[in-house]
């Protein structure tokens, strides 16, 4: 160590120095950095809003550079956050920046952003909202580009097993009453059924740079029942029993999920588009959770559809 270059560059830039052992890491950089961005609101258009965020940033490293320079990924993050980017140009933006700064070869940046959604599914017809996941990536290999987009939202869910054992229940009820069996049935088939309610949480990503979060959004909406807050009476029973008079497992709520996903981007998505669905289940009556998971291409999906 040269104490008379104490004052220049080739003393205190460690990161740029040769290191011991030389070694390609193909990836290192900074996580669970909390930060709050704003953004292109992905539900609203014309209006920004901020997000609090949690995000991953990492780079290649060459063999003869012992490490990267922090610094420049936080200012490269600083230069674009109140930039009212939409989350996908942020992360691309941001992406490229440190790739340049750092002179790598590669750099992906992971962004998971919570936002509360305002909606309007109510019965009572008071305004609720949804707490939702954001889920944004982007990662760039020399002139190669990948986005992928996606979102975890809260459900619930009914176990369908227990029903049949309220309906037999409610049905033997109805006969000890003087019901014949015909009234007994209708009146079975118009009762509240009886399930232990679960919550879950339904993960959808698609690597594309022609899908939104809101395409996303629309999609899981339509697949699962999604919870929300700032509920009245009536708005809760209608959520509940929402759910209950589908009766789904877990497996049936991945599989509806990849119908939907079929459904809406068959025709507008090449088949090779990677595709993964994650759904995990709070089995309420049980210690255990259910999980299920879907990762293939757009095209394996459709062809495995019965």
């Amino acid at each position: 160590m040269d104490f008379e270059k104490i004052d220049l560059k080739e003393f205190v830039d460690i990161p740029s120095s040769t290191p011991l052992v030389k070694l390609n890491l193909p990836l290192v950089g900074i996580c669970q950095r909390p930060t709050n961005i704003l953004v292109a609101d992905p539900f609203h258009e014309g209006r920004t809003i901020s997000l609090y965020s949690d995000i991953r940033i990492a780079s290649s490293l060459r063999e003869n550079q012992r490490g990267l320079h922090m610094s420049r990924i936080e200012e490269c993050m600083d230069e674009l956050k109140n930039a009212g980017l939409s989350l996908t140009d942020f992360v691309k933006e941001c992406a490229l920046l440190v790739q340049k700064t750092q002179n790598q070869e590669t750099c992906t940046i992971e962004l998971k952003s919570q936002c509360e959604k305002d909606n309007l599914k109510n019965p009572s017809g008071k305004p609720s909202k949804e707490i939702l996941e954001l889920i944004t990536t982007f990662k760039v290999t020399g002139d190669k580009h990948f986005i992928t987009t996606g979102l975890v939202v809260p459900f619930i869910n009914a176990c369908p097993c227990t029903q049949r054992w309220g309906m037999r229940a409610y049905y033997n009820t109805l006969r000890t009453k003087g019901y014949d069996h015909s009234t007994s049935e209708d009146l079975v088939r118009c009762a509240p059924l009886q399930a232990h309610t679960n919550s879950g949480k339904a993960t959808l990503c698609i690597t594309s740079s022609e899908v939104s979060h809101k395409n996303i959004y629309d999609v899981l909406n339509r697949s699962v029942p999604i919870i929300r807050e700032l509920l009245k009476g009536q708005d809760e029973h209608a959520v509940v029993r929402h759910a209950h008079e589908q009766g789904q497992f877990c497996e049936d709520n991945i599989r509806a999920v990849a119908a939907e996903v079929v459904k809406t981007f068959k025709d507008i998505l090449p088949d090779q588009t990677p595709v993964k669905i994650h759904i995990e289940v709070d089995e309420s009556v049980h210690y255990h959770n259910l999980w299920a998971e879907i990762d293939q291409s757009l095209g394996e999906i459709c062809g495995g559809l019965g």
